[in-house]
């Protein structure tokens, strides 16, 4: 048996022959990842118009805060009423009660109110928070809360008389902190029933 001899021509031809069968796999396999990636893309497309229509949906399905009564409001209501009743007697007697006092009595009321803020915001919630990195929350949000409470007293007090522009400074400032207490204590348990923000 003779052997075949094989020319370097026949090598290329045969070299260039695999390389085309080469190339068109490439492009198949180019075709058909494009095709992949577009249908992954349409699958992505579908999952996020399904995610917001859920969302949609659990907007629409989840209970409005009107349409039902719950243990919460019932609660809210009895401190609400609690509150306003004990503020009718404040109210009206806070007035003789600041002519009666001194000065000394009514920045010892002031920071009576203030500290009971503290340790009514500090029981109810505000220590879980006193390790994390929002701890400089609590102290702003007493401030706000003690800053809040005090303008109101003064525009309550102001619209039903019993603060004047005639007045000296230390009678307003008694009148203001006789009813200190109650109102603190009334905005601390309205902004703690009002939300589960301090968690």
């Amino acid at each position: 048996m003779a052997k075949k001899r094989v020319t370097l021509e026949v090598v290329y031809d045969e070299l260039q022959e695999i390389k085309k069968r080469l190339s068109r796999i490439e492009k198949t396999e180019e075709k058909e990842l494009a095709a992949i990636e577009h249908e992954e893309e349409r699958e992505l497309d579908a999952l996020k118009e399904l995610e917001a229509l859920e969302e949609e949906i659990r907007k629409e399905v989840s209970p409005h805060p009107l349409t039902r009564i719950t243990y919460r409001d019932v609660t809210k209501g009895m401190i609400g009423a609690f509150f306003g009743i004990v503020g009718h007697f404040a109210f009206f007697y806070g007035n003789r009660i600041a002519e009666a006092i001194t000065i000394m009595r009514a920045h010892a009321l002031i920071l009576t109110s203030l500290g009971l803020l503290i340790l009514f915001m500090y029981f109810t919630g505000f220590r879980k928070i006193s390790k994390s990195k929002h701890w400089w929350y609590s102290p702003l949000r007493i401030a706000i809360i003690f800053g809040v409470a005090h303008a109101v007293i003064a525009f309550v007090l102001f619209l039903f008389g019993m603060i004047t522009p005639d007045m000296t400074a230390v009678g307003m400032y008694k009148n203001i902190a006789t009813v200190s207490i109650l109102a603190v204590m009334g905005a601390a348990t309205a902004d703690l029933i009002g939300g589960d923000h301090h968690e």
